[in-house]
């Protein structure tokens, strides 16, 4: 399936601020503690940039807080930032659409409830939520250890990510700000 089904990159510099301080859990990426750090350059780092280049995607690379490849993606309802990690030494690649918006405090516990609900059907990939920050975002990963990372491999990995993000993203907000119970956005959702 082609990103450009379900939306289309959007072409617009954005500040380094925008970068999640919290891409992966701290503990694991911190190089300090022997764990697999993120590399801006390796096999998994070109078969992302080759991706994002024969798709016509435009992408920003950025080190901070880690090296990533950054951009804005436009749903059918809603843009986000989009962020593709290569962790050479553990032979992974991640992909992370973050929903624009935090989710309030108050709406923590239904959103929650929401995503675990989404999440226990997922075929790949989970959403995640920062229940002290109120981050949300979907995460797709994979595991290319013995085996040669492809573009094909990549465009798996950002296409059912991105597929995903839009899917849920309406229902996410009407949860998140609209004040709707979980459990009748997601009957919506199905119907």
């Amino acid at each position: 399936m082609d990103v450009a089904t379900t939306g289309v990159p959007v072409e617009r510099e954005f500040p380094l601020s925008l970068l999640p301080t919290r891409c992966m859990h701290q503990s694991p990426s911190s190089p300090s503690n022997g764990s697999p750090s993120t590399d801006s350059s390796g096999p998994i780092r070109s078969a992302l940039e080759a991706f994002f280049e024969t798709s016509g995607w435009p992408v920003d690379a950025v080190d901070k807080p880690r090296p990533a490849l950054q951009s804005e993606f436009e749903g059918e309802d809603d843009t986000w930032m989009c962020y593709a990690i290569a962790l050479e030494e553990a032979d992974q690649a991640l992909f992370y659409s973050v929903y624009p918006d935090a989710v309030p405090q108050d709406r923590l516990g239904a959103v929650a409830e929401f995503i675990t609900r989404v999440n226990f059907d997922l075929p790949i990939g989970n959403f995640e939520l920062g229940l002290d920050t109120g981050e949300l975002r979907m995460k797709t990963s994979i595991d290319v250890a013995d085996d040669d990372v492809s573009v094909a491999l990549v465009r798996n990995l950002v296409t059912a990510n991105v597929v995903v993000m839009n899917r849920y993203v309406p229902g996410l907000r009407r949860v998140a700000f609209e004040h709707e119970a979980p459990v009748d956005v997601l009957r919506d959702l199905s119907a």
